[in-house]
């Protein structure tokens, strides 16, 4: 009787543990899980299949972390667009906390092997101020009972947290909108493939305000930023700080132009991020080297370029390009702008900058014998650049001081249209024994082709031997 009941027992718990395994392992705890998930998610969480030992299984019904595989996971955002996409994620996740109570997604030790990131910018759908915006990613994870508010207060939802994080081999595209609180497109669009990172990530809707925090240090290959429809190349990229705390967003690393730049980018965001309403204290800092420039001429002038520092104030949209010396055909020109704009780091409407020569460039190479003996061959400048989205927008060059050897312009104004068109307006020049002034139009080219109209006065014979040289 005894040895009966002993097989008995054991042919009874064969098959609970045999139940357990179909049911709560492979596609049926996938669909279990996903199907608790997905009933009250913005977003919605697919799944193939979620495996676990075996020898997990007293974890599984007591409760406790439990090492699990899952298969083909996929994230779509309240919009239907998948932001999270892997063959492949393991993890160790608190089985309990799933399926149960809140169904939050508590995970450690997570590894995300291949697939893609997606970190796309929304409008908030009850925001506290204009501009309001959110992440789809952790928004997928807030009620669709009760409509978020930008961290305004606390709300329905899954708690995630996702500790010892890795991504390896990863692809990752961040589409940020535009500051400006009327536009709903994308102005920003990032892309980084073969993405690796670490950290940690928490999100919890349901205290006030609503409280996000991670931290990851990652670096990825080849890639590119496409900035309002215009295209940069990336060959690298290395963020040794990305962190949130409360309200700070904190960060810093190098980027790798595929055009041979290195870029060096810092600061913080604080208050209402991403609101679009930085608070006190939010900067940008961008510094540049190994900028190389050429302008087209025969024979071509080479720039040499310093490292470029760019300071943005994110709060009040003023910025400052410090002073900077470039070397250019036996020369030295220093220019420096400084920019602002509407509150709450709305793109810059105006700029007001100066360049001007503190070694004089010398332009024998470029100049035929004639031209040098009737103006000269080394050039003294100083100019004023302004520009006014808030009036026409255009780029304009003022004040000019610009001395090419006996040649002085001292008066006029260069428009810049476009590309296409550049306006000299009320350009005045003095020559001994010479002087006038002429309204052209130019085509920047290359090669720089124009008309210009005006009137000269003083020495004839200087006009006619002007008047012979290619350039006039």
């Amino acid at each position: 009787m005894p040895l009966a009941l002993l097989l008995v027992a054991a042919v009874l718990t064969t098959a609970a543990v045999v139940t357990l395994r179909v049911a709560f392992s492979g596609s049926a705890l996938a669909e279990r899980v996903t199907s608790r998930l997905n009933a009250d998610l913005r977003g919605s969480v697919t799944i193939k299949s979620i495996d676990w030992p075996l020898a997990s299984t007293p974890t599984v019904v007591l409760g406790g972390w439990v090492p699990v595989v899952l298969r083909e996971v996929q994230v779509r955002d309240a919009d239907g667009i998948v932001v999270l996409r892997s063959p492949q994620v393991r993890a160790e996740i608190d089985v309990h906390a799933v399926l149960f109570g809140e169904h939050d997604v508590l995970a450690r030790r997570v590894v995300m092997d291949g697939g893609e990131l997606v970190v796309r910018e929304v409008r908030e759908r009850a925001p506290q101020f204009d501009g309001d915006t959110a992440v789809s990613l952790v928004a997928a994870f807030e009620s669709k009972q009760t409509p978020s508010r930008a961290g305004a207060r606390g709300v329905d939802g899954a708690r995630l947290e996702l500790r010892d994080a890795e991504l390896r081999r990863t692809t990752i595209v961040i589409d940020a909108l535009p500051v400006d609180a009327a536009a709903t497109r994308h102005a920003l669009h990032v892309s980084i493939a073969d993405l690796s990172a670490r950290g940690a990530l928490a999100y919890d809707p349901r205290v006030s305000p609503a409280r996000l925090v991670f931290q990851a240090t990652p670096r990825g290959g080849a890639g590119e930023v496409v900035v309002r429809g215009r295209r940069v190349g990336i060959a690298g990229v290395d963020v040794r700080e990305l962190a949130q705390a409360d309200t700070t967003i904190t960060f810093g690393g190098d980027v790798t132009l595929a055009t041979g730049e290195h870029v060096h980018v810092e600061g913080a965001l604080r208050d209402y991020w991403p609101t679009g309403h930085f608070g006190k204290e939010s900067r940008l800092a961008v510094t540049v080297t190994g900028v190389r420039g050429t302008i087209a001429a025969t024979p071509p002038v080479v720039l040499d370029v310093p490292p470029l520092r760019l300071l943005h104030d994110l709060q009040t949209g003023e910025g400052t390009l410090e002073e900077v010396a470039v070397r250019a055909a036996g020369g030295t020109v220093r220019a420096s702008a400084r920019w602002g704009g509407g509150p709450d780091g709305n793109a810059p409407t105006w700029l007001e900058g100066t360049v001007a020569t503190t070694e004089p460039l010398e332009l024998t190479p470029w100049l035929t014998r004639d031209e040098r003996r009737e103006v000269g061959h080394t050039v003294h400048a100083r100019v004023n650049i302004r520009a006014d989205a808030r009036t026409d927008g255009l780029v304009r060059l003022t004040d000019p001081d610009l001395r090419l050897g006996r040649l002085r312009i001292d008066r006029g104004t260069l428009v810049v249209v476009d590309a296409d068109d550049v306006r000299i307006e009320d350009l005045h020049y003095t020559m001994p024994g010479l002087e006038g002034t002429y309204h052209c139009a130019l085509d920047p080219g290359p090669p720089v082709t124009g008309e210009c109209n005006g009137k000269d006065t003083g020495d004839t014979r200087v006009l006619l031997r002007l008047k012979k040289l290619s350039p006039w």
